[in-house]
């Protein structure tokens, strides 16, 4: 600009050596940095190879998705494709057009990702299922928006791994070399939020050896602490989030992060793309209004469940006790979860087998990612934690009888999951009694063993003892079914 107002014999009030060195400075950069400066041609007119800048032209017809660049072309070059893309955005828009387009893809992303970490997630599913699923189609066909922008390739990335879409990590070869990515990618791309978004997605490891993602996650780390030692994030947001994310795992605890990403979340937040740019169907305010209140929600009915715990065995000493009921109920939940919703038959059928052979698991091994996550997760529980606590307060090894309750609640809920896959209808009595099980009665008594008293072997075989824990099942089992149905079934109120 300042030298199209020189050529216009404009007289500038600005200082004639700094004008001179702005000016060397920009015509050496355009001779060093020839595929950088293509992504801002506009400013360097007659300066600019734009013959060369042609190269990045699109398959829409534009130079880098930017209208500004693709005009710019077209007072040097003319060029049909260029033409035509500049008229289908005025088609859009009328008078004025946005700064980058398409951005339809990054656009949606960053919704799903905002409502994602603010966790309001669920009261979206179908809509983000929907941007997700239309994303994948466009990584199968290798669309142009995605893989020509690094901050959009990265996301989908992240995103659609996370959602359990089959993603390569092939795709960010060319983010592996950090020379490479900074003299190829282009200077569009070297801003903080960018490469903190490739440090992101480095993290979304599925495999035991990803070397394309260990060596980007290497790089990226080290060039995000760099920009902190040396004080170069003058945004502190954005330097709290950078903070954050090198300290933290991206696999963090959900509650923890939508209170933290409450915090940083800015109502007046836009992205810098070639000038400032802001979704205008997007409202932060109502968004962070709906997180803050959700999150609210969230935490009281927390509470209320915590001082519910807190009534069981509250006094001190039976913190071990306390301890053994949270695990217990989380590990039981999951297993709960597989038998009654998305395990397959296979998965279900390793998991007894798996329970069964306990120390001896490595004949059987694991035919899914899960069962290893959930069977390594009991075990690690019961053989390095309750077992040993148990043994303390009993004098006695009292593993089996936490196996054996274990087991014998999978083996029911397989009962159950035949009675489903197969249509099968049992009687009453017979499903009461399959359900004082797989309600956990049997392992939630594990809380005996930390209570105190010594409990002799007779006492957990005997009659009174299983009668015990028959008939709270028979409250137990009917209560939950119909807590089950009611709140399937009720209405939500806004």
């Amino acid at each position: 600009m300042v030298s199209k107002a020189i050529e216009l014999g404009l007289n500038l009030p600005l200082d004639t050596a700094l004008v001179d060195i702005m000016l060397s400075n920009a015509e050496h950069e355009v001779k060093r940095n020839k595929s950088h400066i293509a992504y801002v041609a506009e400013a360097f007119g007659e300066a600019h190879s734009w013959k060369e800048a042609m190269t990045h032209q699109r398959s829409n017809g534009s130079l880098f998705n930017s209208p500004a660049t693709t005009a710019a072309s077209l007072i040097h070059l003319h060029d049909d494709k260029s033409v035509e893309y500049l008229r289908s955005l005025l088609n859009l828009y009328g008078k004025s057009v946005p700064t980058v387009y398409p951005f339809d893809i990054y656009s949606r992303l960053c919704v799903v990702d905002t409502v994602q970490k603010l966790g309001i997630d669920r009261h979206f599913g179908v809509e983000i299922e929907s941007v997700l699923s239309t994303t994948y189609r466009s990584w199968q066909q290798r669309n142009e928006e995605i893989f020509l922008d690094v901050k959009c390739c990265t996301s989908a990335f992240r995103l659609l791994r996370m959602h359990g879409y089959g993603v390569g990590s092939d795709a960010l070869a060319e983010f592996v070399d950090e020379e490479q990515f900074f003299s190829t990618v282009g200077m569009q791309y070297t801003n903080t939020s960018t490469i903190l978004e490739l440090y992101k997605a480095a993290q979304i490891r599925i495999f035991q050896r990803e070397p394309i993602l260990e060596k980007i996650h290497d790089w990226t780390r080290n060039f995000l602490k760099n920009e902190l030692l040396n004080r170069a994030i003058c945004d502190e947001r954005m330097r709290n989030e950078v903070e954050y994310a090198l300290e933290f795992s991206i696999h963090n605890v959900d509650r923890v992060e939508n209170r933290r990403s409450i915090d940083l979340y800015n109502v007046d937040n836009f992205a810098m793309l070639k000038t400032s740019h802001r979704c205008s169907s997007i409202d932060n305010g109502v968004i962070l209004a709906l997180a803050v209140e959700d999150f609210n929600s969230c935490q009281a009915i927390h509470r209320e469940e915590l001082q519910l715990l807190e009534n069981v065995h509250f006094a001190p000493e039976f913190s071990d006790a306390r301890i053994a009921w949270s695990k217990i109920s989380v590990i039981a939940t999951i297993l709960d979860d597989m038998f009654d919703i998305d395990g397959t038959r296979e998965e279900l059928l390793n998991i007894i087998e798996l329970v069964e052979k306990w120390d001896e698991y490595s004949s059987i091994g694991y035919n899914s990612e899960r069962n290893k996550f959930v069977f390594s997760a009991l075990y690690d529980a019961i053989n390095n934690d309750l077992a040993p606590k148990a043994f303390a307060k009993q004098g006695r090894c009292v593993k089996h009888h936490l196996i054996n309750m274990n087991l014998e609640m999978i083996k029911c809920m397989w009962k159950e999951f035949e009675w489903w896959t197969e249509n099968l209808a049992p009687g009453i009595d017979e499903y009461i009694f399959n359900g004082t099980a797989t309600i956990g009665c049997g392992i939630y008594s594990t809380v005996y063993f930390f209570l105190g008293p010594e409990l002799a072997e007779n006492v957990l075989s005997s009659e009174e003892y299983a009668k015990l824990n028959y008939y709270v099942g028979r409250v137990a089992r009917p209560l939950n079914d119909y807590r089950s149905d009611v709140v399937m079934f009720s209405p939500v109120v806004v």
